[in-house]
């Protein structure tokens, strides 16, 4: 937040505590911010009865197939050249086979990218997707692995644990504060393609594990990142201020 802009700001709300600190150090106290964190329809991204073959079927993908979903627009720092790397490092097979949905000005360099390595089998860029439960349906673990990109808590994670996904991140911003190691989810670090793959074939092997960080999550995103607990918090932000302003009115 640049400084001229919280010199007008009489409270901040930030989406993340994360970017709670970097509107405190643009010059807001830190009781003049409120963490309200984003929220999605969750009930939404559940998925049906046979959505993964549903899904499957559709998007042609085998039915037996290990599937790593990559959701997000395709600029720098988000990290997809990182994730076509870790998918080069694994053996041939063992290797996922990886659905990237998305569009931006990176797109045509990931594809020759993933060429070059010899990997465009194992690789479908989907291009944008309106209804992205499609993509999160048919995978069997979301990777979410920006470098340095500013992210507060990406509405593609926030789905991607509704939809029952363990999801694999690295702890940009405010994303270790939803995906937890080993709880929510699995974070390596960022800019490691190596330590990428390892927790891709960490997870293929242990299809418990994924089951069990993908019912956590669910449940995390369903008691923490509802709609109801949005307007709740906003409303009480609302409330504060109001009532300030009432107050320096009278006096």
């Amino acid at each position: 937040m640049p400084r001229w802009l919280a010199h007008f700001a009489c409270f901040a709300i930030a989406n993340s505590q994360a970017a709670a600190e970097k509107a405190r150090r643009a010059g807001i106290p830190q009781e003049r911010i409120a963490v309200i964190r984003s929220v999605v329809e969750s009930e939404g991204f559940v998925p049906p009865p046979n959505a993964r073959r549903w899904a499957r079927e559709r998007l042609e993908l085998p039915a037996d197939a290990f599937i790593v979903a990559g959701v997000g627009r395709m600029v720098a720092g988000k990290g997809f050249e990182g994730l076509l790397e870790a998918i080069a490092l694994m053996p041939s097979d063992e290797r996922p086979f990886l659905l990237l949905a998305g569009e931006g000005p990176l797109r045509g360099a990931l594809e020759q990218e993933a060429a070059r390595r010899r990997i465009s089998n194992w690789v479908r860029f989907l291009g944008f997707q309106g209804d992205v439960r499609t993509v999160l349906w048919a995978a069997d673990v979301l990777a979410h692995v920006p470098t340095h990109f500013p992210e507060g808590t990406p509405n593609t994670i926030l789905e991607g644990m509704a939809a029952g996904l363990p999801v694999i991140a690295t702890p940009v911003g405010g994303i270790g504060e939803i995906v937890r190691h080993g709880e929510t989810g699995w974070l390596v670090p960022p800019n490691d393609a190596s330590v990428l793959a390892e927790a891709l074939r960490h997870l293929r092997a242990d299809p418990s594990l994924r089951r069990q960080l993908g019912e956590t999550a669910q449940t995390f995103i369903r008691e923490h990142h509802s709609v109801s607990a949005l307007i709740e918090r906003i409303l009480q932000v609302y409330a504060v201020v109001m009532s300030e302003r009432l107050s320096a009115t009278l006096r």
